[in-house]
């Protein structure tokens, strides 16, 4: 058995200075990767209905053709109020419903994920 004894390293390093790291092309985005997303939650019907069709009735609904869409609400009107609240509604249900199917699929104990019973 042989004991190697540690030293500390010697190497001295400008304070302050910040390791060069180079940006994949395109800040990392993967046109691939999105296709395959935006394929697989097409899909599924339930995410289209409530994620895409949902916020579109309820803006038509709420947010146009009533005495209040031209009302001022901050820097803009009710309507512009309406339907950014209809996107982020539609985006955030897509992003946090997305991957339910794979996890219930798998505690149900289903053979593959794509099969539904």
């Amino acid at each position: 058995m042989s004991a190697t004894a540690s030293t500390p390293s010697t190497t001295t390093s400008t304070p302050g200075a910040v390791p060069h790291r180079t940006v994949p092309p395109l800040g990392g985005f993967n046109a691939t990767l999105l296709r395959l997303e935006v394929r697989r939650m097409l899909r599924n019907r339930r995410t289209v209905v409530f994620s895409v069709v949902m916020p579109v009735l309820f803006f038509l609904i709420f947010g146009t053709g009533k005495s209040y869409s031209n009302q001022n609400a901050g820097h803009g009107n009710v309507a512009a109020f309406v339907m950014l609240s209809m996107a982020l509604y539609g985006a955030m249900l897509s992003t946090t419903g997305g991957g339910w199917w794979p996890s219930s699929a798998a505690r149900a104990g289903a053979a593959s994920y794509g099969s539904r019973r």
